[in-house]
């Protein structure tokens, strides 16, 4: 463990102002968005406040050869994964956490903090729709995209999935951006896509014959706008419940900073919505308390250490101050 490399942490950048965002580097560089703006030296693309490696693998910490086998592969869904190279990137974030985490046999310490009961088994881990086990696609959110969403560009794709016999747990994980957001019109009316323009069925008629059953429906459409994203993670764990039998808890649940706008508003918003209680917010900060006291094992100390130096925006991401 000793040779690996962590990516830039909060000691070793300052504001861009000009210059590459490095301590000590003079490389100077132009306005954003201009191609000019490479620093050769430190191998990242400066923008006004923040920086994308150019080489993506720089950003990861952990296993580098099996995320390449699983998501750098021909025909690999995962369509955002050139994103792991940005210094603000949720996906490597995610992948350097929960991969470190099942490495060394600890993901159950997440399962018990979010249930809140001891987890004994370690899960399985499916990082968008990929099992970590076995990097074969999941079989559930498969059949889930040709149900309900075949004519969809962008179709339902949970960051995080934690799978037991006992226990599934959905989570939608965020760094710095917010939760996903549609007008309600797109819940009743259709939905256009932002890109190619094309008009899909509006959300009650797309996930037909599930919404009386999980969803407060009078409440949702009392809503101006509805939390679009964590709807299909709901809409996709009835999904499993339903069609695959599974009889174990479920849980949905929205990963977040501490200074995440949101984190102190997302439960009472969301929760509404739902005819049972399986949603949960958690903070990445949770994550490191869960970990503070193993010192022993090489791939967390090294975690912690990632998590502790991580920036956002050229700034110290977390506070781990009150743990």
């Amino acid at each position: 463990m000793d040779n690996i490399t962590l990516p830039y942490g909060v000691n070793d950048v300052t504001s861009i102002d000009g210059m590459c965002p490095i301590n000590g580097c003079n490389m100077r560089i132009s306005e954003y968005p201009t191609k000019m703006n490479y620093c050769p030296v430190h191998k990242i693309y400066c923008h006004r406040v923040t920086y994308v490696y150019k080489n993506k693998s720089d950003n990861l910490i952990i296993d580098l050869d099996l995320f390449n086998n699983i998501y750098e592969k021909p025909g690999n869904k995962k369509f955002d994964v050139n994103n792991i190279g940005h210094e603000n990137s949720e996906d490597a974030l995610t992948w350097n956490v929960f991969a470190t985490l099942r490495k060394t046999g600890f993901l159950k310490n997440i399962v018990s903090l979010i249930s809140g009961n001891i987890c004994s088994e370690e899960p399985e881990l499916i990082l968008w729709g990929y099992s970590l086990n076995d990097n074969s696609f999941m079989k559930e959110l498969s059949s889930f995209h040709v149900r309900y969403e075949s004519e969809l560009r962008v179709k339902t794709e949970p960051d995080i999935i934690l799978k037991t016999k006992n226990i599934i747990i959905l989570i939608e994980a965020k760094f710095c951006s917010s939760n996903s957001q549609k007008d309600i019109s797109v819940w009743n009316d259709k939905e256009i896509d932002s890109q190619s323009k094309r008009v899909y069925a509006p959300y009650i008629k797309r996930y037909h014959g599930s919404f009386s059953d999980i969803f407060d429906v009078e409440y949702i459409e009392r809503q101006s706008k509805f939390y679009s994203q964590l709807v299909r993670y709901v809409l996709f764990s009835h999904h499993i419940c339903k069609d695959y039998g599974y009889k174990g808890e479920v849980y949905v649940v929205n990963l977040l900073r501490n200074k995440h706008k949101e984190i102190k508003t997302i439960e009472t918003e969301f929760k509404p919505y739902l005819k049972n209680d399986i949603f949960k917010a958690i903070t990445w900060e949770d994550i490191y308390g869960s970990l503070a006291k193993i010192s022993n094992v090489p791939e967390i100390v090294i975690l912690k250490k990632y998590l502790e130096e991580k920036t956002a925006n050229l700034r110290k991401a977390f506070d781990f101050s009150s743990i």
